[in-house]
């Protein structure tokens, strides 16, 4: 029972490095014109969010700041994202899973027409919906904007770059200084899409890269600050350097945080090495923060007394009827999910 636990992080370095090969060319088609069209607008002066993003900077997450962020929020999902964000962690005001649910919602389904120039991941993020299989999408004028820009627009989008670096990553990194997570896990993926260094041939030498270690340490720090999302990053990276005591501290400390993919991961781990009561809290804290596919898997294991070995032999699991009903009850309610319930 599992949802593959992969790096969001690593498919956009991926992707990105795919448009780092793009060399310089003249306009085109429709996406190089809306790379063109988006440099212009980002050049003609500050977006209502990069605005709110300042003064968030400046101020901290008042009432007056997140009411302009929510503003801002209609027209750019990463508004959407950090407001997601500080809902999700309590950042510098009362955690309310059900708004951070329903803000990390309201970034996803751009279409590549009105998306932003720089996409800081709120909807590949989007916890409560990860049984819906919301996977990372770059868009043709994104890469086109940010790595491939068109010769014939070029100046002007080498302008938006510095314009990006200093509405965007500068205030994310100085409000992460004055200790808001939100802001840290924000400025991770920015350092990481590469905007701290430039695009062109960034990916070029690997092992000249610093993003990897810039993005980490900043991920430190929103995790440790209550962002469950840099956590869940970060116990991601370290199960892929094998380290596995180190990752169960960050699923840990995800899973106290409400992210359930964490939890499953948890609850994994714990079967694998035989420790059902463990596997059992795991599994059964996953389903109630949202993911029904666990629900499901957990109602049909009470009933039948077994874990389906998917062509192996089934491994045991306590047989108990009245939690198979009420797993089967979860799995049908959406309501008995809170951040679901928008």
């Amino acid at each position: 029972m599992r949802i593959p636990f992969v790096s969001v992080g690593a498919l956009t370095l991926a992707t990105l490095g795919a448009c780092t090969a793009e060399a310089p060319h003249t306009i085109t088609t429709p996406a190089d014109q809306r790379s063109c069209t988006a440099a212009d607008a980002v050049n003609a002066g500050p977006s209502p969010f990069e605005s709110a993003l300042g003064a968030y900077e400046a101020e901290g997450p008042t009432s007056f700041v997140l009411a302009r962020l929510d503003a801002a929020c209609a027209g750019d999902p990463n508004a959407c994202t950090l407001l997601g964000v500080i809902y999700e962690s309590g950042d510098g005001t009362a955690r309310d899973p059900a708004k951070a649910a329903a803000y990390r919602a309201r970034s996803c389904g751009r279409s590549e027409t009105d998306g932003p120039a720089l996409d800081l991941g709120g909807c590949t993020e989007l916890e409560p919906f990860r049984d819906r299989a919301i996977f990372l999408r770059v868009d043709a004028s994104h890469c086109g904007f940010l790595i491939g820009c068109p010769a014939g627009c070029s100046a002007s989008c080498d302008a938006a770059l510095e314009h990006i670096r200093d509405r965007i990553q500068a205030p994310l990194l100085a409000a992460c200084d004055r200790k808001r997570a939100a802001a840290c896990h924000l400025a991770a993926r920015a350092v990481e899409s590469g905007i701290a260094v430039g695009f062109l041939g960034v990916l070029a030498d690997p092992a000249s890269d610093s993003r990897p270690a810039r993005a980490t340490a900043l991920r430190e720090r929103a995790c440790a600050g209550g962002v469950g999302a840099s956590c869940v990053r970060l116990a991601q990276d370290l199960g892929r350097e094998k380290d596995t005591g180190a990752q169960k501290t960050k699923l840990v400390r995800a899973c106290d945080l409400a992210m359930p993919s964490a939890c499953l991961e948890l609850g994994d781990q714990a079967r694998v090495a035989h420790d059902l009561a463990a596997a059992e809290t795991a599994y059964e804290r996953a389903c109630v923060l949202g993911l029904r596919s666990t629900c499901r898997d957990l109602a049909k294991m009470y009933a039948a007394g077994e874990i389906d070995g998917h062509g192996g032999p089934p491994s045991p699991w306590p047989r108990d009827d009245a939690k198979a009903a009420r797993f089967r009850d979860l799995a049908a309610d959406p309501k008995t999910d809170p951040r679901s319930a928008l």
